[in-house]
């Protein structure tokens, strides 16, 4: 930061004459009585607005030490925004000669909430939390090592938690097939264990509760999904029995897929050929949707995959039935007689 009267400076003014001579540049007293006192009132009144939007109000204090060993406290005001954002103001920023103990700090953001332009708003939030009124004099008790302690443990119960909603934010269209796994992996973190204090299990346990609960009327579309995604396709996250019948489920239905197909090519096969018509019946842009979707999943899924196993299994038309998702991205319809040679 610059003093004012840097635009009285010879050399600065120099300088932007050379950049642009047309250029007046303002005085002193322009951005001292005028320009900074608009900048102020205005910041002033956007803080206001958003601390009395917020429901809670959280005050922090930070001490550091200046280059010539001068001793500042900066107080900080934390709310969550009416959009769910996390947003911090600095309050002000003053000197601190005494002692940081609880008692000076105490009575230190006594003065500051009085001489903060938000002195009404956070009365206000006080009355509401049913919170004592801090007087001079009184001392504010500081965390203990066991608040410490817990706020370390919530913010590992946390973690995985605020990685699955940022990631799911950043997403500009996500997907339904991450919904599943996602979902395994937050229950498997939130498991017991041994060394969980009472809040991090009571904690576990509510959210647990929650996420168990979520999701149930659409659970095989969503698993279906999973296995029709690349990165999920071995469906890792779920027991051998139900993979197995996952991987069937979506067999049968392919298999029924195909088969409508055909019917759909006997129907058109008996028209006359009308070439407008049969470029109608093509739906160009599901079929390209269709190949992003599905790509090579077929191909890459490992012998030991339940889908092989089964695959061993099923009829003739089902082992086609694969073959036609393989060439799916040379040929959009198989004719009855492709297909058979084919199966040969």
């Amino acid at each position: 930061m610059r003093p004012y009267s840097v635009v009285e400076n010879t050399g600065f003014r120099e300088m932007i004459n050379t950049l642009e001579p047309r250029y007046k540049i303002p005085s002193r007293q322009f951005f001292s009585e005028k320009c900074i006192p608009e900048l102020y009132r205005s910041t002033k009144e956007e803080l206001q607005l958003k601390l009395s939007q917020s429901v809670r109000v959280a005050l922090t204090t930070d001490s550091w030490t200046s280059c010539s060993t001068e001793s500042y406290v900066t107080i900080t005001a934390h709310l969550i925004s009416m959009n769910w954002q996390m947003q911090s103001f600095v309050l002000q920023t003053r000197t601190l000669n005494e002692a940081h103990t609880g008692k000076n700090i105490g009575e230190l953001l006594r003065d500051a909430c009085s001489d903060s332009t938000a002195t009404c708003t956070l009365k206000e939030k006080q009355q509401i939390l049913g919170l004592p009124d801090l007087r001079r004099g009184t001392e504010v008790h500081t965390l203990t090592e066991t608040d410490i302690s817990n706020a370390e443990d919530i913010v590992k119960v946390m973690a995985p938690i605020k990685i699955a909603t940022t990631m799911m934010c950043e997403e500009e269209q996500p997907t339904m097939s991450v919904i599943a796994p996602l979902q395994a992996k937050l229950l498997k973190h939130l498991e017991p264990c041994e060394d969980d204090t009472d809040m991090t299990r009571e904690m576990k346990s509510a959210m647990t509760t929650d996420f168990s609960s979520r999701y149930t009327n659409s659970r095989d579309i969503l698993l279906k999904a999973s296995a029709l995604d690349p990165r999920f396709k071995g469906l890792p996250f779920l027991e051998n029995e139900e993979r197995e019948f996952v991987f069937t489920k979506l067999t049968v239905d392919a298999k029924n897929s195909i088969q409508v197909e055909r019917q759909q090519e006997d129907a058109v096969e008996e028209k006359p050929p009308d070439t407008a018509e049969e470029d109608e019946m093509r739906p160009a842009k599901k079929l390209k949707a269709m190949d992003l979707l599905f790509d090579n999943i077929f191909q890459q899924v490992p012998e030991t995959c339940p889908l092989s196993r089964s695959a061993s299994v099923v009829s003739r038309d089902e082992c086609g039935l694969r073959e036609s998702f393989q060439h799916r991205r040379r040929h959009s319809v198989f004719s009855e007689k492709q297909f058979t040679a084919r199966l040969c």
